[in-house]
């Protein structure tokens, strides 16, 4: 392959996703008689598949949440559950930008076999059937309201430059540097979720000149999020944040000798707080947040610093 093909592989990988890009329709693997018809809720029968390996089901539209499955004459409903897909793990190269296109496109998923059940005997016949499909941990659909959520990923943050409140009239749009966050915490029946966050943002300006002084800010939050909707949140934020001694280039850490070194600060902590709005997938979220310094910080030379950042 030459290095143009191979370059507009890469670049589709990282903005399409794997998923969008390579993975076929769904399929519904049946554990159960091979005469029982799979449906869709408007009892439509679903064309099916086998393979060498005694293996048989059916396939299905992504936008699914339900089938229905008749046997003779009974019928039994059943939630579908979602698997990832193995093929999603190689959008991690790409800081995770795959994974959130295959979210919103449908295609991060295959669906977990399904098991059908028949009840019956030779004094009564067929009494029933039932249909039950585990998760990942073997639970089934609905099993508990408290889910464990981790997340974690990079973002674009645009940091305000000098100590007016960003967006400030009159000064130029600051420039975007790539940060990380990431933490654990509950969620709650996907309506509400509490979590703690780490985040950490890379050169953030100090002052407002050209070449101003940068610093690293390290933080921790504590955050709420309730869903609006199914797919869309707002949250709020509250924890610390540290700011390091950073990168100075006309500031020296001695005096003129160099055999007396400076009592000045080099770390300086804070509380915060910060509001967000998002989207939030299966697997991947976007958001939009905001978070404003308390109080402000002082850093060698530059004094009374209020932190603000998007």
């Amino acid at each position: 392959m030459s290095s143009a093909k191979m370059f507009l592989v890469v670049s589709a990988l990282a903005f399409a996703g794997c998923g969008t890009l390579f993975h076929t329709n769904p399929r519904l693997q049946v554990l159960g008689p091979r005469d029982a018809e799979v449906q869709d809720m408007q009892g439509r029968r679903l064309p099916t598949y086998e393979l060498e390996n005694d293996e048989h089901g059916v396939y299905l539209d992504r936008h699914m949440d339900s089938v229905r499955l008749v046997y003779r004459d009974k019928t039994t409903t059943v939630g579908l559950v979602k698997w990832l897909w193995s093929g999603e793990i190689p959008n991690l190269l790409f800081l995770g930008v795959g994974n959130l296109i295959d979210d919103m496109t449908g295609t991060w998923f295959n669906y977990a076999p399904v098991l059908v059940s028949v009840d019956s005997s030779r004094v009564h016949g067929l009494e029933g059937i039932a249909a039950t499909i585990p998760n990942m941990v073997g639970e089934t659909h609905h099993d508990r309201a408290l889910q464990l959520l981790l997340f974690g990923g990079p973002g674009l943050t645009f940091m305000m430059n000098g100590n007016k409140v960003f967006p400030a009239s009159g000064s130029s749009f600051p420039d975007p540097e790539l940060s990380f966050q990431g933490g654990f915490g509950l969620d709650f029946m996907h309506e509400f979720e509490f979590f703690y966050q780490t985040r950490s943002e890379a050169n953030y300006p100090v002052s407002a000149g050209m070449s101003t002084s940068r610093s690293t800010v390290t933080a921790s939050d504590f955050g709420l999020r309730y869903f609006v909707t199914p797919h869309y949140f707002v949250q709020g934020m509250f924890g610390q944040a540290t700011v390091d001694g950073g990168y100075y280039p006309y500031y020296y850490d001695y005096y003129y000798f160099g055999n007396v070194s400076s009592n000045l600060p080099r770390l300086n902590t804070f509380n915060e707080a910060g509001a967000a709005i998002g989207w939030a997938g299966d697997v991947s979220y976007i958001s939009l947040q905001y978070f404003s310094g308390l109080t402000d910080f002082n850093l060698y030379d530059y004094r009374g610093i209020r932190y603000h950042s998007i």
